[in-house]
């Protein structure tokens, strides 16, 4: 059986695969080709099969009709690299495809808003980078109307998770979680954009590692300085304003989370100056706070209360325990129904994105196949969804 060759225009594959961040070689394996082959394919001088196509158009995530336009659309606009290990300055897919997503969602919400006459909320804290961290953490915790006693309280990293998205999500920010990327791509990235600025955290961390996300995405958003992070930096002499940048969000996150007076009030009541701090210590605070014991090991360093050498200790320890963390959640992800579905769904999306759609959908601005393509999901379940998300 002779395969139909596809006459695409080879200046929109290269164009396609340098937007993904995909190099020739790594696309390649993608589709399951030689280097060779796609490169002849990107020079006019072979054409694909329309299997071909439809394979990197599902590798690319574009349409295939794409690849038969007259020109290249105009470069997307690459989100702003805050990572540590960028040396090769270049993004991996899947981090530059959920940044188009997350934009892309944005921009739905705040059209289907504008149809739906709701005026969303635009009046966020701001902060600059001359600024000290903390100096923006009191107003950031009225305006949120944060509990902390509902932290202290909690013993459920999970549950205080739910509890900070909603409290961002009140304040109309999307809050998106990712599904199967690894941890070195990304932890998170924001949007500051206005209307409903955007924070993502990766399902793929701890419960912990995406509460320290989610406020270090939130220091973003009140600096006005959006991107992709991997928070992988040290507290130390920074090299350029990027560097600054994720110090301070570190910073941030770390003091709104884990208030000073509260570590000092617990450590006096708990150490033993012979002894001095101990992992048990540092356990307790994590539980108390709710956030890594990580987090907590590096506030008490930089608080004088451990010297650096019990810090690189703990984080030994530390380390060791994450890798069997993340063994452990490989071997637990598997199947689940349909509410497992819906679920999982709802925290891709995020609450206020999908009350959105769903308020669309209901007052008939959206058919039902409109909706669940907004959603990414089986019209058939929108009635299901919606009854999770108002409560019916």
């Amino acid at each position: 059986m002779i395969s139909v060759k596809a006459k695409i225009n080879p200046a929109l594959l290269t164009w396609a695969r340098k937007e993904s961040g995909h190099t020739v070689e790594s696309l390649a394996i993608k589709v399951d080709t030689k280097p060779e082959k796609l490169l002849g394919w990107e020079k006019g001088d072979a054409l694909p099969s329309m299997s071909q196509v439809r394979r990197l158009a599902d590798c690319l995530k574009r349409p295939p009709a794409m690849f038969f336009l007259a020109a290249p659309p105009p470069s997307e606009n690459k989100p702003k690299d805050f990572r540590k290990n960028r040396s090769d300055n270049q993004f991996l897919p899947d981090a530059l495809f959920m940044f188009r997503w997350a934009e892309s969602r944005r921009e739905t919400a705040a059209e289907l808003a504008n149809e739906l006459d709701v005026k969303p909320f635009s009046l966020y804290p701001s902060a600059t980078l001359a600024s000290n961290p903390i100096s923006p953490i009191e107003d950031t915790i009225r305006f949120l109307d944060f509990n902390r006693e509902f932290q202290y309280k909690n013993r459920k990293p999970e549950e205080f998770l739910k509890y900070c998205i909603s409290l961002l999500e009140s304040k109309d920010i999307l809050v998106f979680q990712t599904e199967n990327i690894n941890l070195n791509q990304f932890r998170g990235f924001s949007i500051p954009t206005l209307p409903f600025p955007v924070i993502a955290i990766n399902s793929d961390d701890s419960y912990h590692g995406r509460i320290f996300t989610l406020f270090h995405e939130l220091g973003h958003i009140l600096l006005r300085e959006g991107g992709i992070c991997d928070l992988e930096f040290e507290d130390k002499t920074p090299k350029n304003d990027t560097d600054k940048i994720e110090i301070w969000c570190n910073q941030f996150s770390a003091n709104l989370l884990c208030p000073s007076e509260e570590i000092y009030s617990f450590i006096q009541e708990n150490h033993n100056p012979k002894t001095g701090i101990q992992i048990k210590q540092i356990e307790e605070l994590s539980k108390h706070f709710s956030v890594s014991r990580e987090v907590i090991a590096r506030r008490v360093f930089h608080l004088r209360l451990i010297n650096e050498n019990e810090y690189i200790k703990f984080r030994k320890e530390f380390q060791k325990d994450w890798i069997k963390y993340k063994n452990s959640r490989k071997e637990k992800k598997g199947g689940g129904g349909a509410n497992t579905h819906l679920y999982t769904n709802l925290n891709r999306n995020g609450k206020k994105y999908s009350s959105i759609v769903l308020s669309a959908y209901n007052n008939n601005l959206l058919n039902p196949l409109q909706a669940g393509q907004f959603l990414n999901i089986r019209t058939q379940y929108l009635n299901s969804l919606s009854g999770i998300v108002f409560g019916s």
